[in-house]
């Protein structure tokens, strides 16, 4: 069982149409490409968006571990001066 590809139905019944109704419909065609040529770009420009704020999260956290280490670190020294200014 051989099946007509769908160009071929499609062309069948553009012929049968009237030449007013074939020009709008081209008209439509071409919106509906337009559309969704608008939609593959903003798709894209989506995914690129995901892209960088994701590294730029992954950059924050960084920032984040080095500024608790350093907490840590001023917290030690903070509690070590405290501790000599006692026993002063």
């Amino acid at each position: 069982m051989v099946l007509n590809p769908l160009g071929a139905n499609f062309s069948e019944i553009l012929s049968v149409l009237p030449d007013p109704l074939i020009s709008q419909i081209g008209g439509l065609i071409t919106i509906l490409k337009a559309v969704g040529i608008a939609f593959i770009v903003y798709v894209i420009y989506v995914i690129l968006r995901v892209i960088f704020t994701w590294k730029r999260f992954k950059e924050l956290k960084e920032v984040l571990k080095k500024v608790d280490r350093i907490e840590r670190k001023l917290d030690k020294v903070l509690k070590s001066s405290k501790k000599s200014n006692r026993k002063k």
